[in-house]
């Protein structure tokens, strides 16, 4: 089971519909994937729980604060028993033991960046902690991708690719702020089954490639 970690220490970037929606697009990919609710606050286990679509995605609440050593055997133990072939991480603000587990056993970790000074300057602190990671593994894992995310028509917005690509990691497929994006989380559903034929679900699918391609590549 290959876990892809969604990380920022600032709330507000879109993590949970980030991780809701790759998990989806992957299952429509004919992959296996569920969701790991690392954040206290648990958004993604609410959002399952509404959730009752023909592809409704499996959420597990997961605690990843303990030693990395028992966060890295749940992992495994969790990979068997669903038979998974990713598990996609939902962490918590703040760069804490979570957040260090999460780039210490993830083969991905995507870090959503809204257009914001704010969340510039705390995805600089979240690649630093990245790279950190990547030297004590040894193997330049995590793999580490910039999201471009809540993009808008405002000149921040348009700037926000060119800015990302300067702190000089991979740019992922960005996401745009689009009402149908709310409405799906609002009725619990995720963009493949609510919208699939929208902007935004076209959006998450490349991202969703992007990913496999970074993965497989």
């Amino acid at each position: 089971m290959k876990t892809i970690a969604l990380v920022n220490q600032k709330g507000g970037v879109g993590k949970t519909t980030l991780a809701m929606n790759l998990a989806a697009c992957l299952v429509q990919a004919g992959r296996s994937a569920l969701v790991l609710d690392a954040d206290p606050q648990q958004s993604a286990s609410r959002w399952a729980e509404v959730y009752a679509g023909p592809r409704g995605i499996e959420v597990v609440r997961f605690d990843a604060s303990r030693p990395i050593d028992v966060v890295s055997e749940e992992l495994e133990r969790i990979g068997a028993e669903r038979r998974a072939e990713f598990a996609v991480m939902d962490c918590p603000p703040q760069l804490r033991a979570t957040t260090e587990a999460a780039l210490l056993l993830a083969e991905l970790t995507l870090v959503p960046v809204g257009p914001s000074p704010l969340d510039i300057w705390a995805a600089e602190e979240v690649l630093a902690f990245a790279r950190d990671a990547q030297h004590v593994r040894g193997d330049g894992k995590p793999h580490v991708a910039l999201v471009p995310s809540r993009l808008s028509g405002t000149v921040m917005g348009r700037d926000l690719p060119l800015v990302l690509e300067a702190l000089g990691e991979r740019l992922a497929p960005g996401i745009t702020e689009r009402i149908v994006v709310a409405e799906s989380a609002i009725v619990g559903e995720t963009l493949p089954d609510y919208a699939p034929d929208s902007k935004s679900s076209g959006e998450f699918l490349a991202l969703t490639q992007f990913v496999m391609e970074l993965l497989n590549g």
